[in-house]
């Protein structure tokens, strides 16, 4: 299987190149991603990350995301519908409302990344079904967003970094209209 090659970004979030997924996660290359917050039934999708994953096996994860690919020139709207797919299911998929809400610069130890934040909200009788492997089974729960918002704020739940981040900026953007830094100098940097 040949590695998936990702599309690398500047700080002004302009897409300059290509970098296998490997060399990408290594030398943490500023690339894209795309992050969706998924609801279905006034709840949000909540999962645990396979322990096969190269960051933050086995953490919890509030968001389902994907990096941006350099054959699909970095888009971010195409990198999400490629993930509801491959991460939720083709059942899953259809009908979806998918909304993209705003763009962020992020940095932690594991990566750095222009992300896009994207609202998914599935059909009420949606099927989802992991076939990818990303998911451990049957860890998959659907939270609502005042109790997720509670557990953020309590330190309660131990969520992916990117995660939280991406969850407390859509949590704020909903509820104010705020909108997480947008230049990369004003980024979020996660504490090692």
């Amino acid at each position: 299987m040949e590695e998936e090659t990702l599309a690398i970004v500047n700080e002004e979030n302009d897409v300059v190149g290509e970098m296998g997924r490997r060399r990408t996660v290594a030398s943490r290359a500023l690339g894209r991603g795309a992050f969706a917050i998924v609801l279905r039934r006034n709840a949000a999708l909540v999962t645990r990350r396979s322990m096969r994953k190269d960051v933050w096996p086995g953490a919890l994860d509030a968001v389902t995301s994907g990096a941006c690919q350099g054959r699909d020139g970095g888009a971010y709207a195409t990198t999400m519908r490629r993930e509801l797919r491959e991460e939720l299911g083709a059942d899953a998929s259809v009908g979806a409302n998918v909304s993209e809400l705003f763009t962020f610069p992020y940095e932690d130890k594991y990566m750095r990344v222009w992300g896009a934040c994207f609202e998914v909200v599935l059909r009420n009788d949606a099927e989802v079904a992991f076939e990818d492997g990303e998911v451990e089974a049957g860890s998959a729960s659907w939270e609502p967003l005042d109790e997720l918002a509670r557990s953020l704020e309590d330190g309660r739940e131990e969520f992916t970094p990117i995660g939280k981040y991406v969850l407390r900026s859509y949590l704020a953007f909903k509820t104010t209209g705020a909108l997480p830094p947008q230049t990369w100098s004003e980024r979020h940097i996660e504490p090692s």
